[in-house]
């Protein structure tokens, strides 16, 4: 008889009951084989936008991972639907400071800057973006930018130093103009740059030439 309420009091306390076991994170046809396993029955499964939580994996249960269930009990999903998808908004040719404020405007973020030179676009005007405008894009995922230099620094090695006098100065570049040690070419002209040709350059930035003597 000791027995009999002992094993009772065990079924009604203890033995009818199990643990939700953790399935957050997996697969729904994953999560369903280990519910199953427990001895539970898996429930509705219910989807949702989620932008740290890739596609058909489980965000949450309900009950919850580690809850006392009874032994065959439902346990509902919550299963990711993927990122919010945003449209991308049209930036280019707007200043860097104005395109990132409509990224963000947008709910998107801006991401990484890569600057290269152009002979058509201003300095710090936006070239492109990745996405382009109006692609359907992941809320979380970064934007990139192409952001113009401004043209390139020219060639001046073989020209007269009066070519890259003219062109500094109507640029917003300093010149530090040293003479050379030797050189075979007529005086005057440039024999060696700092800055290799094609690079970009910044408003104020000094440019080191050698001169023939």
């Amino acid at each position: 008889v000791l027995l009999v309420f002992a094993l009772l009091g065990w079924w009604m306390f203890e033995g009818r009951y199990t643990i939700v076991p953790k399935v957050v994170g997996v697969s729904v046809a994953t999560a369903k084989y280990d519910l199953r396993n427990e001895g539970l029955t898996p429930g509705t499964t219910t989807t949702v936008l989620d932008n740290g939580v890739a596609k058909g994996l489980v965000i949450r249960t309900s009950p919850a991972n580690g809850s006392r269930i009874t032994r065959g009990g439902t346990v509902s999903l919550v299963v990711s639907a993927g990122p919010h998808m945003i449209t991308m908004p049209q930036v280019t040719g707007q200043p860097l400071t104005a395109a990132q404020a409509a990224i963000k405007h947008a709910g998107l973020v801006p991401g990484k800057v890569k600057t290269v030179t152009s002979t058509t676009i201003a300095a710090g005007v936006v070239i492109s973006t990745d996405p382009g405008a109006g692609t359907s894009w992941p809320q979380p995922k970064p934007v990139s930018i192409v952001l113009s230099a401004g043209p390139p620094l020219p060639n001046f090695v073989g020209q007269q130093k009066t070519v890259a006098e003219q062109w500094t100065a109507a640029n917003g570049v300093k010149l530090n103009e040293v003479t050379a040690a030797h050189s075979d070419q007529p005086i005057g002209t440039v024999v060696k740059q700092s800055a290799p040709p094609g690079s970009a350059f910044t408003n104020g930035e000094v440019i080191t030439i050698q001169i023939s003597p």
